[in-house]
């Protein structure tokens, strides 16, 4: 993938059946009334890249419903918690945490109940009621959001085309002129590292911000979820016998100067903004869009620059989801009209509010193409290079309702086609199992305090054995590590796990 972003077009893509796996059939018939209903949203995701409900997605989305959203933006990870201890709530929260304490008669109210009384004839997927029902401890057998993001095992096989996970990016002008050496293995990797350190001395090797150093671990073929899953049985991840090799790696690529230990100490924008300025060969992202995007960026600084696209360093590596879905929408109590937000709430869940929410209006934005994938229109490819002129024109970030591959097309399909190709190379290594997901402790059980306490150390201790100054340090740090877990009680949460699998294993295959 070698070609200069700035001399490459739209995607020709041919026409086929529609992908829209989260079960949804149908569309709303839901249209504006006379009059617009004003509802409150809090957004729990301080890094989210808009707080305004305008753009022509949301606009849209408004004449055909009838709602229009005053959307909060989050300031920080605290502040739903301190809203849900004093009840200071809007109409709608979206969230991908505290579920639990939001899937609460006195906090919520639930979807199945409001369904029946205003909207009888939305039948939503049993699959994803079984998600949110997954975060529901009270034993009242509602459920009080719907998650997006989810496709089962077999829908993945049959429809996708890529995954939206750990990648590596890289600045591919600078490839080119150290002649493209090949990338197929972790010391390929190393190798480059070094002859980008020793012939562009002003440049970081690598950085990272919210992907961290997960291509690493993938490429070990340590999981870079909390369970890995082998001969049918779940392992904590620091349990993995490759584990010790990934830290040891990363360790070095430390110790010879490759990444810089202040990079953990910066904001994620602060460090992907060194990429785009032109001050590192290299970084973490998520594949998707991000690769392309982010060499678009740099061309600000360098015109000459464009990125590219590393997936596969090991044939050990293995992409791992997890995911029961990712976030959902509470209808609050304080909802001054629950009517209007479980009507706004079917037609999102809707294919039609689906695309629009992801792919924009059909027949203007995109059209179908025979691949299953949307052809977009020059507009929309044109603004897509550009994240800022996009999220201000489009604002398609109100994917209320997309599940996991009804996104990753929308985000692929504007791509280059060169990229598309990278992420279908990176699918007979993804191993998708919902089940570990599912079997992951609730809030308030002591297995989930086990769970919390373990997050928190291996994250501290990790960093000091990546950032060990030399191999006697290294060692006392994993032992540490590895010491700790034991004591907080790893032994016991993976028996907690194991006893848990077959029951979602047997739910979700």
């Amino acid at each position: 993938m070698k070609k200069r972003i700035v001399l490459i077009t739209a995607l020709a893509l041919v026409i086929g059946s529609m992908v829209y796996a989260a079960g949804q059939k149908g569309s709303s018939q839901a249209q504006a009334g006379s009059k617009t209903t004003e509802l409150s949203m809090f957004v729990n995701f301080s890094w989210y890249p808009t707080d305004s409900w305008t753009g022509i997605i949301p606009e849209e989305i408004t004449r055909r419903t009838g709602v229009h959203i005053n959307v909060t933006r989050a300031v920080d990870g605290q502040q739903l918690g301190l809203m849900l201890a004093s009840g200071d709530l809007p109409d709608l929260v979206y969230t991908d945490v505290l579920l639990e304490r939001l899937a609460d008669e006195s906090v919520s109210y639930a979807y199945n109940k409001l369904i029946q009384q205003y909207t009888p004839d939305w039948k939503v997927d049993n699959m994803l009621v079984a998600n949110a029902r997954l975060h529901n401890q009270s034993g009242d057998n509602n459920f009080y959001f719907i998650k997006n993001n989810f496709n089962t095992p077999q829908e993945f096989k049959e429809k996708a085309h890529g995954l939206q996970l750990a990648t590596l990016i890289t600045r591919g002008d600078i490839q080119d002129v150290l002649g493209n050496p090949p990338l197929n293995t972790l010391n390929d990797w190393s190798n480059l590292m070094a002859t980008v350190k020793a012939k562009y001395p002003n440049l970081i090797p690598f950085t990272f911000a919210n992907w961290g150093t997960q291509p690493f671990k993938i490429a070990h073929g340590v999981p870079d979820t909390d369970f890995g899953e082998e001969n049918g049985k779940a392992f904590y991840h620091i349990n993995s016998p490759y584990y010790k090799d990934y830290l040891i790696y990363m360790n070095q690529f430390y110790r010879k100067g490759y990444m810089l230990a202040d990079n953990y100490s910066l904001s994620a924008t602060d460090a992907e903004a060194l990429f785009y300025n032109g001050q590192t060969f290299s970084k973490s992202g998520a594949s998707g869009f991000e690769p392309y995007t982010s060499g678009v960026q740099a061309q600000r600084v360098d015109p000459k620059a464009y990125s590219n696209n590393v997936l596969i360093l090991s044939p050990r590596s293995k992409y791992y989801r997890v995911s029961t879905g990712w976030a959902g929408i509470a209808i609050t109590k304080k909802s001054k009209n629950p009517e209007a937000a479980i009507k706004f709430m079917q037609f999102m869940w809707t294919m039609e509010g689906a695309r629009l929410a992801n792919w924009g209006r059909e027949g203007i934005e995109w059209t179908m193409g025979s691949n299953n994938m949307p052809v977009f229109s020059k507009e929309w490819n044109d603004a897509y290079a550009d994240t800022p002129v996009f999220d201000k024109k489009y604002n398609g970030n109100w994917y209320f309702s997309a599940d996991a591959i009804t996104e990753f097309d929308g985000r692929a399909a504007a791509l280059p086609p060169e990229y598309l190709e990278s992420y279908q190379k990176m699918m007979p290594y993804a191993y998708i199992c919902p089940w570990l997901g599912a079997a992951m402790p609730q809030s308030g059980s002591a297995e989930r305090d086990i769970f919390n306490k373990l997050i928190d150390m291996v994250k501290s201790t990790e960093t000091k054995c990546i950032l060990a100054e030399n191999d006697t340090e290294f060692n006392r740090y994993y032992n540490e590590l590895m010491s700790n877990a034991k004591t907080i009680g790893v032994d016991k949460l993976e028996v907690y796990v194991n006893a848990q699998l077959p029951k979602y294993r047997a739910m979700y295959q």
